[in-house]
């Protein structure tokens, strides 16, 4: 959960995020088809209620860890496994490029052979 905690609430670091927070600016129903689909529509999700560009950030570092998660429940040592994950990808995957990040802890997961 402090992972969570940390990647969730510390946003701004590299650049990657600037070009995110442009988009939600300007996401609407017109050009949400522009961008890869589901980010998009995450993003409209919540600026559709009112949320700022943080709670994107938020939602996509809660799929990510939870995705990283999962795929390191299939280790005999899934601890080990997580902080190694993390301290290769995590700090850039989940504070810059966070769409990157949700890719590659997607791939991780539909990597079925038990360890």
């Amino acid at each position: 959960m402090r992972f969570f905690y940390f990647f969730a609430l510390y946003m701004g670091y590299g650049t990657d995020w600037i070009y995110y927070n442009i988009k939600f600016d300007n996401i609407s129903l017109n050009n949400m088809f522009n961008f890869e689909f589901l980010y998009s529509f995450i993003n409209y999700i919540i600026k559709s209620i009112g949320l700022s560009y943080q709670w994107v950030h938020i939602v996509t570092v809660a799929i990510s860890i939870t995705f990283l998660y999962l795929y390191c429940t299939k280790f005999n040592n899934k601890n080990l496994i997580f902080i190694i994950a993390v301290s290769f990808f995590g700090i850039m995957l989940f504070l810059s490029q966070e769409r990157q990040g949700v890719a590659v802890c997607i791939f991780f997961i539909l990597n079925n052979n038990k360890q």
